[in-house]
């Protein structure tokens, strides 16, 4: 296809099988096949990236909050938690997935944000706090955050 691979695969969990192309003027992204991953992946390195070609130059969307439990990153690599966040009086709890209960529509509304801890970031003890990042969203998806 005339396409010279930059990277076959990437050091976070979820989302190592990713891939990145260039070739015929144009960037070739290879997503993971999980959609977590997939969302992961493209926060992390499409969008800056499209935004970077905008000429948009500006911050993510991220603050500091307390975790709810433990997050354990053993192997070394970016590992992204998924979750939502609580308001509390002395300011945010990110409550982790497996703790936000499961539920279609309240668990995707209220679940779009994720903590990425970083390889050297072993473990983050229950009250320690994480940067979390909340995901740009399109216009379109504020009917259903709205409901």
């Amino acid at each position: 296809l005339g396409i010279e691979v930059r990277f076959d695969s990437l050091n976070i969990s979820p989302g190592k099988g990713s891939a990145l192309g260039t070739g015929r003027g144009r960037i070739f992204i290879g997503l993971p096949g999980n959609p977590w991953a997939a969302r992961i992946v493209y926060e992390e390195v499409a969008a800056p990236m499209i935004r970077r070609f905008q000429g948009i130059r500006r911050a993510e969307f991220s603050f500091q909050a307390r975790t709810r439990r433990a997050l354990k990153n053993e192997k070394g690599q970016f590992r992204a938690f998924g979750g939502m966040i609580r308001e509390e009086a002395n300011g945010y709890e990110f409550v982790a997935g497996g703790d936000a209960g499961r539920g279609g529509l309240p668990l995707f509304r209220n679940g779009l944000s994720y903590a990425l801890l970083h390889p050297q970031e072993k473990n983050v003890a229950a009250g320690e706090t994480v940067r979390v990042k909340v995901p740009d969203l399109p216009l379109s998806a504020w009917p259903v955050l709205n409901m």
